[in-house]
């Protein structure tokens, strides 16, 4: 019988970190086309270019018991006071993971966070959503 995967399945880590009470996480990946079309052809023709990673997580803002915030890390490498702005060394291992039993399908990458945002509304838990850009080749890609 078939399995599908659910969010049940699903983690999203920072690190080797599981990011808790993630509630969403999606990955997008694409590839550019480069025309390699001849003056006197007479349909377009193409070859592979780059490869892209882009994605999204949606992480609950909550308090640990130790005092930490939950989601914090991620805004805080994009949300910084000073002129410094963004690094080398702000880029991050991420995993996206759906487990099957004791079996793991991951997508890991270096990534920067490209987007940060932090909301709130009356009788709403507060959430932080976060975009990344993955820098260089997917380190795993066991989906």
């Amino acid at each position: 019988m078939a399995k599908p995967f659910t969010g049940r399945d699903a983690k999203f880590l920072l690190g080797t970190d599981e990011v808790g009470k993630t509630t969403s996480f999606s990955l997008n990946a694409s590839a550019g086309l480069l025309e390699t079309t001849s003056l006197g052809d007479s349909v377009r023709t193409f070859t592979p270019g780059l490869q892209t990673f882009t994605g999204s997580a949606e992480i609950i803002y909550y308090k640990q018991d130790d005092g930490t915030n939950d989601g914090s890390e991620f805004l805080r490498m994009l949300v910084k006071t000073g002129n410094s702005g963004l690094s080398d060394s702000d880029s991050k291992t991420l995993t996206l993971r759906f487990t099957d039993g004791s079996t793991n399908k991951d997508v890991t990458m270096t990534a920067f966070i490209t987007g940060a945002n932090i909301s709130a509304s009356p009788g709403e838990i507060a959430k932080a959503q976060i975009s990344f850009q993955a820098t260089g080749e997917l380190t795993t890609a066991t989906i």
